[in-house]
């Protein structure tokens, strides 16, 4: 299960990174560990009610902001965990017509 999502994930990966110039030093693929980091940031922002906090304020070193989590700016970079909540994707966007 966790594989089929990481693998059509990756799909649109390269779709949003191929739309923008800038992103291309993101433009590698997701693995399972991972998927994995970012579903645990996602539980963990909710868990500490992070949730309606801007992602930017979360990762803010700057000024020490009260919403840094120094867990997330550990895992992954800002720029990754917003690549990939964009473009996560849990079918093939290639058989939505026929579904």
């Amino acid at each position: 299960m966790i594989e089929h999502i990481v693998l059509n994930t990756n799909k649109r990966i390269v779709m949003n990174c191929a739309k923008s110039v800038n992103m291309n030093y993101l433009n590698y693929p997701l693995t399972v560990i991972e998927f994995q980091c970012f579903m645990g940031l996602l539980l963990l922002f909710g868990v500490l009610r992070k949730n309606k906090i801007e992602i930017s304020e979360i990762w803010a070193t700057v000024n020490k902001s009260i919403h840094n989590v120094q867990h997330a700016t550990a895992a992954m970079s800002r720029d990754r965990f917003k690549l990939i909540m964009r473009s996560l994707v849990f079918d093939d966007l290639s058989t939505r017509n026929t579904r």
